[in-house]
């Protein structure tokens, strides 16, 4: 069962009496004011917050606002407890809102000041919060591991009502992975910690469980009986989420029976039910078992109608660097952990040292002292003239690895750059054949010195030609030329660039297997047309393009192939007579139709360069 949204309340409904006492008297913004200490305030806000915004979803957009300023206040005076419980109410707000990669770093933040602190509830709950984000991705075999780290605090703390939520979460992700013996073995003990605290509810839910448990090792008809008796129990509750899902697995067992009216008449109203609620599993699952009936039923039409509403929630819920992009959050969370642990300890040898010398020669230690500030101020007055110097061109220098040179001269000049539409820029976007797969079978270290190899190569390549970097995102890399003229020259350029790199990629693919036991497959997607550049950002600058031809040069990049280069028609005009090409025809791509795209013949190049 993948009743998502529910769980999620009732975690975040748990994890009410975890956090502080509120204040016996509902806070308002006179009451704010009246408080003194920086921490007293923040206490009183993160109060003021649980009281009015937490348990409901539609608030969740103005929660995150209120949150971050408690967050952002919390990291200014390093007060730990503050950054701990926004940071972890913000993952639950970006969770409601199905932005996982927001909602696991905001939970890793908590998670890591947790750990340091030693706050053994907050632990509890950021890992709770990250084993539901894996959850919603259906990465299972993380989920558990988290829930897992939860329940043995909650366990320990005698946790009771909390464990059982773990007990029936680790036995729903057993369940999709087909540990059907586990699972059955988990959800059972939900159900005896609920039975004894006299949770109804929760047992309807643990219920369901154990019928998906009996359908998933063909116990057919135990599942119907229990299908049907949860089904009463959830219409007379008025409970639409359980209700569509239950028609769902009704409708997939009369389908497997091949009673396909009987099938047709059980999704029609998981259908119907999924369209009452917001979560978008129910409708995800409905439609996808409506599709196989209606195909089944050889009703192309309706089943081809079906499979397009499917496709929409998939595409609405789907987040394709997901795991990327988590790997790499993850990678961050060990590292940062590690530091934290030896920045403390060389502080504590520090200190320790310190006070070693203090106490065996005091006087000599304030001579030495003395003596090194005039040294260092009588070398600051030598040196200051020449260090402002090397300083400017430092900085100077650090500015021109961000911003173009063009736009560096004008912040210089006037403190801001101007925005400027480029016609007949070149954008290229590669990016890597299979990544997620092959992150989830590599620690998070191989993965980014992976990364890192190839993505320094590419770097080097268009470093010797006119082509702008633009950014790397997760596992694509982005970049783009003709920002100055000379349309053709760069065209030319940006395909050179990606030969070489697919060159690079192929020399050392055998080096890559043998370390990693994995290599890289890029493919390459190339457009060109206008676009718009500038600069945005306030302390951390950001130069970027933008325009619709973006969007396109993207989309050459998604149709290409390991290996191939493909590059749309208005690119193909400029270098036919320049490169071998083959025609792919017109394929359709999203909010555009079809357009015409080709492959650049690039084999004999990867051949005679490799000479």
């Amino acid at each position: 069962m993948k009743c998502i949204k529910s769980i999620l309340y009732f975690f975040i409904l748990f994890s009410l009496s975890y956090s502080i006492k509120a204040f016996s008297q509902k806070p308002n913004s006179s009451n704010l004011k009246k408080i003194n200490t920086d921490t007293a305030k923040i206490n009183a806000e993160i109060s003021f917050y649980k009281r009015n915004y937490f348990n409901y979803e539609d608030s969740a957009i103005k929660s995150i606002k209120i949150l971050n300023d408690i967050f952002n206040k919390s990291k200014k005076i390093n007060y730990s407890k503050g950054i701990i419980e926004s940071s972890f109410y913000l993952g639950n707000c970006y969770t409601m809102l199905s932005k996982p990669n927001e909602a696991i770093k905001y939970y890793y933040i908590s998670l890591k000041n947790a750990e340091y602190h030693k706050n053994i509830i907050g632990i509890a709950r950021a890992k709770m919060g990250i084993g539901l984000v894996y959850y919603s991705q259906n990465n299972y075999q993380n989920s558990i591991e988290f829930f897992i780290g939860s329940l043995r605090i909650n366990l320990a703390q005698k946790e009771i009502s909390r464990s059982s939520t773990q007990f029936y979460l680790i036995g729903l992700s057993l369940n999709s992975l087909k540990k059907y013996d586990k699972a059955k073995s988990y959800l059972d003990s939900a159900i005896a910690i609920k039975e004894k605290i006299k949770d109804y509810k929760g047992i309807n839910e643990c219920m369901m469980g154990i019928a998906d448990n009996f359908k998933g090792i063909n116990q057919i008809d135990t599942a119907l009986k229990l299908y049907n008796y949860l089904l009463k129990q959830f219409i007379s509750q008025n409970e639409s989420v359980p209700i569509s899902l239950i028609y769902s697995s009704l409708a997939e067992i009369y389908l497997n029976k091949n009673e396909i009216n009987t099938a047709l008449k059980y999704s029609n109203e998981s259908i119907k039910f999924s369209e009452i609620v917001k979560s978008y599993l129910p409708k995800l699952r409905a439609y996808e078992i409506n599709n196989k009936i209606l195909l089944k039923k050889n009703d192309y039409k309706n089943a081809f109608s079906s499979y397009l509403k499917y496709q929409s929630i998939k595409d609405s819920i789907q987040n394709k660097d997901f795991i990327s992009q988590i790997s790499i959050a993850n990678a961050r969370y060990h590292f940062e952990k590690e530091q934290t642990a030896l920045k403390a300890e060389q502080q504590k040898q520090k200190y320790e040292h310190e006070i070693e010398i203090k106490n065996k020669n005091r006087r000599q230690l304030l001579l030495i002292a003395i003596l090194s500030v005039l040294f260092i101020i009588a070398l600051i007055i030598l040196i200051s003239y020449r260090g402002v110097n090397i300083q400017k061109k430092i900085s100077e220098s650090l500015l021109l690895n961000i911003l173009p040179l063009e736009t560096t001269l004008e912040f210089k000049k006037y403190g801001r750059s101007i925005p400027k539409i480029h016609n007949g820029a070149t954008i290229m976007f590669c990016d890597v054949k299979n990544f997620s797969t092959i992150a989830e079978k590599l620690l998070p270290e191989q993965i980014v010195e992976m990364l890192d190899t190839y993505f320094k190569q590419f770097d080097r390549i268009i470093g010797q030609r006119d082509i702008e970097k633009i950014k790397t995102i997760g596992d694509a890399y982005m970049c783009v030329g003709g920002l100055h003229g000379k349309t053709r020259n760069a065209v030319i350029d940006i395909i050179n660039s990606s030969i070489e790199f697919l060159k690079f990629s192929n020399q050392i693919e055998k080096t890559m297997l043998e370390k990693y036991g994995h290599a890289f497959y890029f493919r390459v997607g190339i457009h060109t047309g206008n676009v718009i550049s500038g600069v945005v950002g306030e302390t951390k600058y950001s130069y970027d393009i933008w325009g619709d031809d973006v969007n396109i040069a993207a989309r050459m990049e998604q149709n290409s192939e390991p290996g191939n280069i493909n590059i749309s028609e208005s690119t193909y005009n400029l270098i036919k007579n320049d490169f071998d090409c083959t025609s792919r025809g017109k394929i359709p791509i999203k909010n555009r139709g079809a357009i015409a795209m080709y492959f650049v013949n690039i084999d004999n190049l990867l051949i005679n360069n490799s000479n």
